[in-house]
C-alpha cells in the first residue's frame, strides 16, 4: 500500500518520469508483493511510460527478489545477497481448507517461477530446483550470472 501510494503521487506530478526504487528487505507477503508488481508493470506500459529502476542493497531477499523482476533495469550492489526459496504460508483448519491453501501456493508459486524465467538464463525447471525445500543465497555476481539483475555496482 505505502509504495503504491507513493508511487501514484510520483507519477500524478511527473507524468513519464524515470522513478528508481531502492531495497533493503527480507521480503514479505506475497500478496502484496504481486500488487506492487502489477502497479510497476503499468507504469511501465502507460501512455507515457516510466523507466523504472530496482536497485537492491544489502539484502534482496524472498518477495523482494521477485519484485525486483518487475523493473526495467535491475541492479544488486556488490555486496549486496538475493534469497530465493519456496513461498511460505500458515494453512489452519480442517483438511479441504488446508488443501485450498496449498492449491493457492502452488499458483503463486508458477507465478514466481514465470517472472524469475522471463529474463534469466535458467529455465523454470532449474530455478525450482534450486529452491525445492531449501533457501536459495546468491550473491550478486551470481544473481547477474543467473539473469536475476541486469547490473551489479
Amino acid at each position: 500500500g505505502v509504495a503504491i501510494t507513493a508511487l501514484s503521487l510520483w507519477t500524478r506530478q511527473d507524468p513519464g518520469c524515470d522513478i528508481q526504487i531502492n531495497l533493503n528487505s527480507p521480503g514479505g507477503s506475497i500478496i502484496d508483493g504481486f500488487a506492487l508488481i502489477d502497479f510497476i508493470r503499468g507504469l511501465r506500459a502507460q501512455k507515457e511510460a516510466h523507466k523504472i529502476t530496482i536497485a537492491s542493497y544489502g539484502m534482496c531477499a524472498s518477495m523482494a527478489g521477485v519484485i525486483l523482476q518487475a523493473a526495467d533495469h535491475r541492479i544488486l550492489g556488490k555486496n549486496a545477497v538475493m534469497l530465493i526459496h519456496e513461498g511460505s504460508f500458515g494453512a489452519v483448519g480442517d483438511y479441504a481448507q488446508v488443501l485450498d491453501r496449498v492449491e493457492l501456493m502452488q499458483m503463486l508459486h508458477e507465478r514466481i517461477l514465470d517472472l524469475f524465467a522471463e529474463r534469466s538464463v535458467m529455465s523454470r525447471a532449474n530455478i525450482k530446483k534450486h529452491w525445492t525445500r531449501k533457501d536459495w543465497w546468491i550473491s550478486a555476481e551470481d544473481s547477474k550470472m543467473h539473469g536475476f539483475c541486469d547490473e551489479v555496482c
